[in-house]
């Protein structure tokens, strides 16, 4: 089977495709007309994209059953046009959700610490330390988190450790961690 990958994905990926008996061609630069060409003289059963565009004149260039949107969503995909020539169109949901979690941190330290703000003022000339110095932190404040992808970081257990705090989760309609009537304050508004 040949398997056509028209974005960038990671050597080992490959490698894997390869060892499993797949004919195998990588270019990440294939967009629009080449992808086109490629998929026409390659003739590969299997596409896989990122964020490459797959157009209705791609999908008809060659003997595709499926595209692979190695992502969330089908944004980049003709899925009407795949659908008509009988292409499945598969994505991989979930799959940064590790990526989603460790920026969901990111941006709560940096709301905390002020730093886009701190940023700003930076690049226009103007440095106020004292402004800027009188972060809450962290540290022994309950931090909680609404949503599936901080599962991605594993046991919370981690991230109390880092906070010196506690570490909630919002899994199944229960807070996972935090503390319930009659073990702690509970949580507040300014938490």
């Amino acid at each position: 089977m040949r398997l056509l990958i028209a974005d960038k994905l990671p050597a080992p990926a490959t490698t894997a495709l390869e060892q499993a008996g797949l004919e195998v061609r990588c270019d990440a630069t294939l967009k629009e007309d080449a992808l086109r060409e490629a998929i026409a003289e390659f003739q590969p059963e299997v596409l896989i994209v990122r964020s490459t565009q797959v157009t209705a004149p791609m999908i008809s260039a060659g003997p595709l059953g499926l595209i692979v949107r190695a992502g969330a969503g089908y944004n980049t995909i003709d899925v009407e046009a795949a659908s008509k020539a009988g292409v499945f169109v598969a994505n991989c949901p979930g799959k940064n959700s590790l990526a989603v979690a460790e920026l969901a941190l990111g941006l709560l330290i940096s709301a905390d610490r002020q730093i886009p703000a701190a940023n700003a003022d930076l690049r226009s000339g103007i440095w106020s330390k004292g402004k800027y110095s009188k972060a809450r932190g962290l540290a022994g404040r309950t931090l909680g988190v609404v949503g599936g992808a901080i599962r991605a970081l594993g046991d919370y257990r981690v991230l109390r450790t880092t906070f010196e705090g506690n570490v909630a989760t919002l899994a199944g309609g229960a807070i996972a961690g935090a503390p319930q009537r009659g073990q702690g304050e509970g949580f507040s508004a300014q938490e």
